[in-house]
């Protein structure tokens, strides 16, 4: 098989320089239906190369690249940015969401959607910590829906309790702030309402709110979903929630978790 020169649609996750100048970039590149395709490629050139400021970190475009079958190895040859996304470096906690969910895409071995990554690291690029954090669960939020490994978080899995024309209501959730509405059950991998718990089986609290925000990212306009302001209680439960089903489908630890304390 010859090598051959080819172009896609491309995001930057990271780069590594090796040898003498030199660097590897991880890539992320649109695949079929709600999956990615993960591809690393070596970037030549010195510090004064015109790849080197143009194949950056988070920023995405068009990638021209020479393949060589025979050595399966890949060189970015020109990258047309068209998102540059500046502003994530101008603030720690944008910073961090962007390492984060490049890391995720990495470990989920692209099995992420193109879209949701590419506008998750959009939008936080001109957004506030706080709605950096609260981004942060949307997008984790729609990861696991599409990864397919989401629970089901408006039943009762035990006694078949039904929730969703509730959540819908939201005089329900305003009436009921501190309700604990269902428990997800790890060994399960669902919910169960409070009367269906069993004293000292462990469990995530999903209260009246945190069960909304779910919902409304699930099944509404985003515009809705970013409208939502949630407590500080609802943000820790999600947080715990959330990171659990991603940490519980991928292999080994985030470096990025180990870095991040400062966001909770």
């Amino acid at each position: 098989m010859s090598c051959r020169s080819w172009s896609s649609e491309a995001l930057i996750l990271s780069v590594k320089d090796f040898g003498e100048g030199h660097r590897n970039a991880v890539l992320l590149l649109p695949g079929e239906e709600h999956c990615s395709r993960i591809l690393e490629a070596a970037v030549f050139g010195g510090p004064k190369s015109k790849m080197r400021g143009l194949v950056v970190p988070y920023q995405s475009g068009t990638v021209w690249l020479y393949s060589n079958p025979i050595k399966n190895s890949n060189k970015i040859t020109d990258f047309k940015v068209t998102e540059y996304r500046i502003g994530l470096r101008d603030n720690l906690t944008r910073l961090w969401c962007a390492a984060f969910a490049s890391e995720l895409a990495v470990k989920l071995k692209g099995n992420i959607d193109w879209e949701i990554l590419n506008f998750f690291l959009t939008g936080i690029a001109s957004s506030n910590e706080t709605e950096c954090r609260t981004a942060l669960l949307r997008f984790l939020w729609r990861v696991i829906i599409f990864s397919g490994i989401a629970p089901e978080v408006e039943t009762c899995n035990r006694c078949g309790l039904h929730l969703s024309g509730k959540i819908e209501n939201l005089s329900f959730v305003k009436n009921n702030e501190n309700e604990e509405v269902l428990f997800y059950i790890p060994n399960e991998d669902a919910c169960v309402c409070k009367n269906c718990l069993q004293k000292g089986e462990p469990n995530f609290k999903l209260s009246s709110e945190s069960l909304l925000y779910l919902f409304a990212v699930k099944n509404l306009i985003p515009k809705i979903s970013r409208a939502l302001d949630i407590s500080e209680k609802t943000y820790s439960e999600l947080k715990h929630f959330l990171f659990y089903l991603i940490k519980s489908q991928t292999e080994g630890t985030f470096r990025t978790l180990e870095s991040g304390d400062f966001l909770f």
